[in-house]
């Protein structure tokens, strides 16, 4: 059984962003008995030399590509990038060993999302084939979904009909990436089957009202809402309109 332990990565010195921390309260809400556990500046494994190298270079993504797999390793449980919010409980927890996604029908299986149980093969052979190729500086999808198909491949992924790779769980792509990176988010892309959302790192950060407007639509649908919710999200919006006001008057001024 998958343990009951959420990891994510926060390292650097920035504060948690808009966007994290409405993630991070979605897993809250969708997985309350389950212990988050956060890797940052002061746990993290710096004395591997990839980690060390990505660190020092500021590729906070490839720090989370190895740590991903370390944390699944150690502990099993389940992994989340800081730009996915969780719009449902995962009902098949109990029925897999390891999941993942797949991100489109090339098939390209991606790594935002992944979860199995304590020290699985899969997560060994990731690691190693992370180690064997690749130095920390690697542009970051080369060491995340890259990485997560070749080794799919390695075990008989041909194509996105498939859905169990030996004991290996890969979901369609509307679980976990309704939308693509390239395109932006429309609450419609969210389907029956939608169990959350990632939107692809720093991409979101032309429209952060977005996000706020998509969870104002979850609470009315689920019946959710209340004066506390609504304020925050509508303060959301609100500075994120102020600010582009601000930003179009000083390139008026320019």
């Amino acid at each position: 059984m998958i343990p009951k332990i959420i990891h994510y990565v926060w390292v650097g010195n920035k504060e948690k962003d808009d966007l994290a921390l409405a993630c991070i309260n979605s897993w809250k809400k969708y997985f309350p008995d389950f212990e988050l556990m956060e890797w940052n500046n002061s746990n993290i494994p710096i004395e591997v030399k990839y980690v060390s190298a990505a660190y020092e270079s500021k590729n906070w993504s490839n720090v989370s590509n190895f740590i991903r797999l370390h944390a699944l390793l150690e502990y099993g449980g389940i992994y989340f990038d800081t730009d996915f919010e969780a719009i449902k409980s995962f009902d098949f927890l109990d029925s897999v060993q390891v999941f993942l996604g797949y991100e489109n029908n090339d098939p390209l299986v991606n790594s935002a999302v992944l979860g199995g149980v304590k020290n699985h093969l899969f997560f060994k052979d990731c690691m190693e084939y992370l180690l064997k190729h690749f130095d920390g500086l690697e542009q970051s999808n080369l060491s995340g979904p890259v990485l997560a198909t070749e080794v799919l491949k390695n075990y008989g992924l041909e194509n996105a009909s498939q859905q169990i790779i030996q004991d290996i769980t890969i979901f369609p792509e509307e679980y976990f990436y309704p939308y693509p990176w390239n395109k932006p988010f429309v609450y419609a892309c969210v389907s029956e089957t939608t169990y959350g959302i990632h939107y692809w790192a720093k991409s979101w950060e032309a429209d952060k009202s977005q996000l706020a407007i998509n969870q104002l639509l979850h609470q009315i649908e689920e019946n959710n809402l209340n004066s506390k919710n609504t304020l925050f999200i509508f303060k959301t919006v609100l500075k994120v309109f102020i600010n582009k006001i601000k930003n179009k008057v000083k390139q008026l001024k320019s």
